[in-house]
């Protein structure tokens, strides 16, 4: 798995790859200072997998960020990998999930 933090009003944290046990502790610290202005997008339109310990650390990731009083919105396009996971685990309402960049920035207020 690769983070990249794109800078912005709302920075986006493009997230591509796998997602599973051995990446998962490294997209927490990169979403944790990508929302250091209290907002973040995370974009998963490249992620190809995503295992429980991947979805457990995103779920964890939003949580803090929102306990310090941010908010925090994922981009899941319809119909992949990703959205079909977050709709069997029935997260995707608690996470925030958008089917695009521009409705989650709008969603956070940019």
């Amino acid at each position: 798995m690769t983070a990249e933090i794109e800078e912005g009003p709302v920075p986006v944290l493009h997230v591509r790859g796998e997602l599973d046990l051995s990446t998962a502790p490294g997209l927490c610290g990169t979403v944790e200072q990508a929302a250091s202005n209290r907002r973040v997008l995370i974009d998963l339109s490249d992620l190809s997998f995503c295992d429980s310990t991947g979805l457990r650390a995103l779920v964890g990731a939003v949580r803090e960020v929102e306990i310090n009083g941010g908010r925090a919105a994922l981009v899941v396009p319809p119909g992949g990998a990703m959205d079909r996971v977050l709709q069997l685990s029935g997260l995707g309402e608690f996470l925030h999930v958008a089917p695009s960049t521009d409705v989650a920035l709008e969603r956070l207020g940019a």
